[in-house]
Protein backbone atom coordinates (compact mmCIF):
# COMPACT_ATOMS: atom_id res chain seq x y z
CA UNK A 1 0.00 0.00 0.00
CA UNK A 2 1.13 3.45 -0.37
CA UNK A 3 2.34 5.00 2.53
CA UNK A 4 -0.70 7.01 3.07
CA UNK A 5 -3.62 6.87 5.62
CA UNK A 6 -6.84 7.67 5.29
CA UNK A 7 -10.26 8.55 7.53
CA UNK A 8 -12.24 7.60 4.44
CA UNK A 9 -14.72 4.72 4.76
CA UNK A 10 -13.09 2.34 1.95
CA UNK A 11 -9.58 3.16 3.98
CA UNK A 12 -10.89 1.97 7.00
CA UNK A 13 -12.58 -0.96 6.12
CA UNK A 14 -9.56 -2.33 4.51
CA UNK A 15 -7.34 -1.58 7.23
CA UNK A 16 -10.14 -3.73 9.67
CA UNK A 17 -10.13 -6.35 6.91
CA UNK A 18 -6.50 -6.68 7.13
CA UNK A 19 -6.42 -6.69 10.92
CA UNK A 20 -9.25 -9.41 11.00
CA UNK A 21 -7.09 -11.22 8.75
CA UNK A 22 -3.86 -11.43 10.48
CA UNK A 23 -2.46 -9.50 8.13
CA UNK A 24 0.22 -6.68 8.20
CA UNK A 25 0.23 -4.49 5.19
CA UNK A 26 3.96 -3.63 3.31
CA UNK A 27 4.29 0.10 2.71
CA UNK A 28 5.85 0.96 -0.26
CA UNK A 29 8.18 3.83 -0.40
CA UNK A 30 10.44 2.76 -3.43
CA UNK A 31 9.91 0.90 -6.50
CA UNK A 32 9.28 -2.70 -5.72
CA UNK A 33 10.23 -5.67 -8.48
CA UNK A 34 9.10 -9.20 -8.07
CA UNK A 35 8.78 -11.97 -10.63
CA UNK A 36 6.19 -14.86 -10.55
CA UNK A 37 7.49 -17.69 -13.45
CA UNK A 38 5.92 -16.02 -16.52
CA UNK A 39 5.58 -12.58 -15.72
CA UNK A 40 7.64 -9.69 -14.63
CA UNK A 41 6.23 -6.97 -11.95
CA UNK A 42 7.18 -3.23 -11.43
CA UNK A 43 5.00 -1.57 -8.38
CA UNK A 44 5.50 2.16 -8.56
CA UNK A 45 4.91 4.03 -5.33
CA UNK A 46 3.55 7.84 -5.26
CA UNK A 47 6.64 10.05 -5.19
CA UNK A 48 5.36 13.19 -3.49
CA UNK A 49 4.74 13.50 0.47
CA UNK A 50 0.89 15.18 -0.55
CA UNK A 51 -1.26 15.49 -3.02
CA UNK A 52 -4.53 17.60 -3.32
CA UNK A 53 -6.46 14.56 -4.45
CA UNK A 54 -6.64 11.25 -2.28
CA UNK A 55 -6.42 9.18 -5.87
CA UNK A 56 -3.07 10.22 -6.79
CA UNK A 57 -1.67 8.16 -3.65
CA UNK A 58 -2.41 5.24 -6.23
CA UNK A 59 0.03 2.78 -6.42
CA UNK A 60 0.75 1.77 -10.18
CA UNK A 61 1.35 -1.71 -11.81
CA UNK A 62 3.46 -1.95 -14.78
CA UNK A 63 3.68 -6.41 -15.87
CA UNK A 64 4.74 -8.18 -18.19
CA UNK A 65 4.38 -11.14 -19.92
CA UNK A 66 6.43 -12.03 -22.69
CA UNK A 67 5.59 -9.57 -25.36
CA UNK A 68 2.63 -8.43 -23.47
CA UNK A 69 2.75 -5.41 -21.17
CA UNK A 70 0.07 -4.58 -18.96
CA UNK A 71 -0.64 -1.05 -17.13
CA UNK A 72 -2.51 -0.68 -14.12
CA UNK A 73 -3.20 3.02 -13.49
CA UNK A 74 -5.18 2.60 -10.02
CA UNK A 75 -7.62 6.50 -9.84
CA UNK A 76 -4.56 8.63 -10.78
CA UNK A 77 -5.35 12.13 -11.95
CA UNK A 78 -3.12 14.83 -12.97
CA UNK A 79 -0.04 15.17 -10.25
CA UNK A 80 0.58 11.04 -9.89
CA UNK A 81 -0.04 10.87 -14.28
CA UNK A 82 3.57 12.84 -14.45
CA UNK A 83 5.08 11.00 -12.22
CA UNK A 84 4.30 7.55 -14.06
CA UNK A 85 4.77 9.32 -17.27
CA UNK A 86 8.56 10.01 -16.33
CA UNK A 87 8.12 6.53 -14.50
CA UNK A 88 7.33 4.13 -17.17
CA UNK A 89 9.20 3.47 -20.30
CA UNK A 90 7.38 2.11 -23.60
CA UNK A 91 4.24 1.09 -24.29
CA UNK A 92 1.79 -1.09 -23.56
CA UNK A 93 -0.54 -3.49 -24.25
CA UNK A 94 -3.57 -2.78 -21.96
CA UNK A 95 -3.97 0.03 -20.31
CA UNK A 96 -6.37 0.22 -17.07
CA UNK A 97 -7.23 3.72 -17.48
CA UNK A 98 -7.43 5.45 -14.50
CA UNK A 99 -10.06 7.04 -12.11
CA UNK A 100 -12.83 5.60 -14.05
CA UNK A 101 -11.76 7.63 -17.65
CA UNK A 102 -12.53 11.02 -15.68
CA UNK A 103 -10.06 13.43 -18.29
CA UNK A 104 -7.13 14.96 -16.61
CA UNK A 105 -5.27 17.80 -17.69
CA UNK A 106 -2.34 15.40 -19.26
CA UNK A 107 -4.55 12.61 -20.18
CA UNK A 108 -3.57 12.94 -23.36
CA UNK A 109 0.19 13.23 -23.09
CA UNK A 110 -0.15 9.89 -20.46
CA UNK A 111 -2.23 7.85 -23.42
CA UNK A 112 0.32 9.18 -26.15
CA UNK A 113 2.90 7.83 -23.59
CA UNK A 114 1.53 4.24 -23.02
CA UNK A 115 0.23 4.03 -26.27
CA UNK A 116 -2.12 1.25 -25.54
CA UNK A 117 -3.91 -1.39 -28.29
CA UNK A 118 -6.64 -2.14 -25.58
CA UNK A 119 -7.91 -0.12 -23.33
CA UNK A 120 -10.45 -1.08 -20.07
CA UNK A 121 -12.25 1.85 -18.42
CA UNK A 122 -13.81 0.84 -14.90
CA UNK A 123 -16.97 2.90 -15.45
CA UNK A 124 -20.52 2.22 -14.51
CA UNK A 125 -23.95 3.92 -14.73
CA UNK A 126 -23.10 6.40 -11.67
CA UNK A 127 -19.05 6.37 -12.46
CA UNK A 128 -19.38 6.93 -16.59
CA UNK A 129 -16.39 7.84 -18.33
CA UNK A 130 -15.71 11.19 -20.19
CA UNK A 131 -16.32 11.42 -23.63
CA UNK A 132 -12.91 13.39 -24.24
CA UNK A 133 -10.64 10.42 -22.74
CA UNK A 134 -12.46 7.56 -24.97
CA UNK A 135 -11.93 10.31 -28.18
CA UNK A 136 -8.43 10.38 -26.72
CA UNK A 137 -8.04 6.81 -26.96
CA UNK A 138 -9.89 6.06 -30.13
CA UNK A 139 -7.63 8.38 -31.63
CA UNK A 140 -4.74 5.94 -31.12
CA UNK A 141 -6.38 3.46 -32.25
CA UNK A 142 -7.31 1.65 -29.01
CA UNK A 143 -9.78 -0.90 -28.67
CA UNK A 144 -11.80 0.55 -25.42
CA UNK A 145 -13.70 -1.74 -23.30
CA UNK A 146 -16.25 -0.56 -20.75
CA UNK A 147 -16.88 -2.45 -17.69
CA UNK A 148 -20.37 -0.83 -17.49
CA UNK A 149 -21.27 -2.85 -20.29
CA UNK A 150 -20.42 -5.82 -19.03
CA UNK A 151 -17.51 -8.79 -17.38
CA UNK A 152 -14.43 -8.04 -19.49
CA UNK A 153 -11.89 -11.50 -19.21
CA UNK A 154 -8.06 -10.44 -20.58
CA UNK A 155 -6.08 -13.56 -20.94
CA UNK A 156 -2.18 -13.41 -22.35
CA UNK A 157 -0.27 -16.19 -23.61
CA UNK A 158 2.86 -14.10 -23.39
CA UNK A 159 2.59 -14.02 -27.26
CA UNK A 160 -0.92 -12.95 -28.27
CA UNK A 161 -3.61 -11.17 -26.14
CA UNK A 162 -7.42 -12.14 -25.93
CA UNK A 163 -9.94 -9.77 -24.54
CA UNK A 164 -13.78 -11.38 -24.10
CA UNK A 165 -16.59 -9.17 -23.23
Amino acid sequence: MPDYESDSTDYLEFVTAMDEAGLTATVLTETLEFSTESANFTVYPPEAEAYESENDYSLVVSVEHGENRFLFAGDAEEARLEEVINQTEGEYTLLKVPHHGRLAANSETFFETVNPEYAVITSSDKNTEEEEVVSALEELGTTIYLTREGNIQVSSDGNSIQVVQ
